[in-house]
């Protein structure tokens, strides 16, 4: 076992976290310009909505990126290294946590009224969708960009969707983020009432 400093694999760390904020982001700041009161329809934001749901599985995906402080805390030469990764690993998933909920919060609330749609369908569909997309990143290794440039190989692993574990890790991840978004969404009530 390769017991080092934490100092080594919190910075080895930041890479990987900072690049995965990043992705986590793009819808982010994608739906500030996306769903504002009275936006028109156009086809530059068209493409920009594309962009959006193509990007926004990255957000909820970092809530799956904590697998690897388990594997860093039999690396970690003592406690103190392991609260500091612990930290890190907080920090990283309240950011991505925070970055798609208000992603989504904005994409929900602007489509329902624009379509006058029922709110809890649409969410369930949209949430089991990005646990899909979710689901490709983590266990076959696919980035949204791959839908351009390596659809087939895509394509072909679709079918593992329909697995025993692909269909338990999608529908569970969705009633993960569903339940998230309920507390954001009630706790956000409530802070309004105050």
């Amino acid at each position: 076992m390769d017991l080092q400093p934490a100092r080594v694999y919190l910075f080895q760390n930041l890479e990987w976290m900072l690049w995965n904020l990043f992705l986590a982001a793009i819808p982010y700041f994608l739906s500030l310009y996306l769903f504002r009161p009275k936006t028109k329809v156009t086809k530059i934001w068209s493409a920009a909505f594309a962009i959006f749901i193509l990007f926004l599985p990255n957000a909820p995906y970092i809530l799956t990126d904590i697998i690897h402080l388990y594997t860093l805390s039999f690396k970690l030469a003592s406690v103190r290294g392991l609260m500091a990764a612990i930290l890190q690993y907080s920090i990283f998933v309240i950011l991505g946590v925070a970055l798609f909920l208000k992603s989504y919060q904005r994409f929900e609330i602007f489509l329902v009224k624009k379509l006058k749609i029922y709110v809890l369908p649409f969410r369930i569909t949209i949430f089991a969708i990005l646990s899909i997309g979710v689901y490709l990143g983590r266990f076959y290794r696919f980035n949204s960009w791959d839908l351009f440039i390596n659809p087939i190989s895509l394509l072909q692993n679709l079918k593992y969707l329909l697995s025993v574990s692909g269909v338990s890790y999608i529908a569970l991840f969705t009633i993960m983020i569903a339940l998230l978004y309920y507390l954001y969404e009630n706790f956000s009530s409530l802070a309004k009432l105050k």
